[in-house]
């Protein structure tokens, strides 16, 4: 396949995944056409699974690499659009696009001795329930590259954790016009979200709120709201919970994610960064300030993971998304190597793999 026909597959790989709307909870449609995509590709094995996964196998063996994207989106929908080089669409850079260089780079080891798996996860944007259900199942792999934007040049070794807080704020309330001698139930939520943006290595942002006071003319004497915490570090609920008591507030925890980090030096990142440098191309690594599959997956799911895809990480959940065709092409070269690479290992002794059944 020479250069033009590979650059012009991925993109129309590409274009038919956005075409496809696929908000988290409502991914079936975009499932169906990865698998039609993965059968026109010669995959010699795909399907779906009860949760609503998809999977594509290069081999007849259990996979000893998994390259695992997610094909769900944040909602609004947006046109699809090829033009001069550029493609634009809600999830072309998160992921759909590093999920369209999988689909094209493991066909590189399709019906040689060492299978990859391919996988089009669904709720990577709310609750991760396909990463939890390979979690769940048993999955592990030696090796998991995760589809997200990196950048073609650089390669995430780690994500935040995060925390969902719920939380709950009382006031006596007082006159509009003297906040000074009331208490705003408000001002203690604020503050509580300015304390925990104080702690180290640690964002928070109000994504909810809501206030109650009797009339218009008074002060809150109710702040309820929720908080996505973002951590480098373990969750200390209990600092959390001194610094809310202190205040007039109550926290509560709905969910939460353990931050992740993997050595540079181990197999997936050090394969990713040797097929760089063997295109010429200097690596970077990346601490993400997000939080992505690969915190669920890792390491019950892998012995070594990173993550890895075109596309600029700061459009994603906006209305610009878009990817250039010759980032894909260059991007599906780097995983095709990666790849390569990885199976050589596999070939030098490296323990088997435990996949899906189908």
């Amino acid at each position: 396949m020479n250069n033009a026909s590979a650059r012009d597959l991925v993109a129309r790989i590409l274009v038919r995944l956005l075409e496809s709307y696929s908000p988290s909870g409502k991914e079936d449609e975009a499932v169906k056409v990865f698998v039609e995509i993965a059968k026109e590709l010669g995959y010699p094995s795909v399907w779906i699974d009860e949760v609503g996964n998809a999977h594509a196998l290069t081999g007849s063996g259990p996979p000893k690499v998994a390259l695992v994207g997610h094909i769900d989106t944040v909602p609004g929908r947006m046109s699809t659009v090829r033009r001069g080089g550029i493609i634009r669409g809600r999830g072309a850079v998160d992921a759909k696009g590093p999920l369209a260089v999988f689909l094209v780079a493991a066909t590189s080891t399709i019906n040689n001795r060492c299978t990859v798996q391919v996988s089009a996860l669904v709720g990577e944007e709310t609750d991760s329930r396909g990463a939890k259900f390979l979690v769940s199942s048993g999955f592990h792999v030696p090796f998991i590259l995760v589809g997200e934007p990196t950048g073609v040049d650089a390669i995430a070794i780690g994500y935040r954790g995060s925390a969902k807080l719920y939380i709950e704020c009382k006031g006596d309330g007082g006159h509009a016009s003297s906040p000074e001698i009331g208490d705003s139930a408000l001002d203690r939520f604020l503050l509580l979200v300015a304390r925990l943006r104080g702690l180290r290595g640690t964002s928070a942002a109000v994504v909810e709120l809501h206030t109650y006071a009797r009339a218009r003319n008074m002060l809150p004497e109710l702040a309820i709201g929720r908080v996505d915490l973002r951590i480098i570090g373990g969750l200390d609920i209990d600092v959390i919970r001194e610094i809310s008591e202190m205040l007039g507030c109550k926290a509560y925890v709905e969910d939460y994610t353990a931050p992740v980090r993997v050595r540079p030096q181990d197999p997936v990142p050090r394969s990713i960064a040797r097929a760089l440098l063997g295109l010429g191309i200097r690596p970077r690594y990346l601490i993400k300030r997000g939080t992505s599959d690969m915190n669920i997956l890792y390491p019950v799911c892998a012995d070594s993971i990173a993550a890895y895809g075109p596309g600029d990480a700061s459009l994603s959940h906006t209305d610009g998304e878009f990817v250039a065709e010759k980032d894909l092409e260059l991007s599906v070269k780097v995983v095709a190597r990666s790849l390569a690479y990885l199976c050589e290992a596999m070939g030098n002794g490296r323990k088997g793999s435990s996949g899906l059944k189908h």
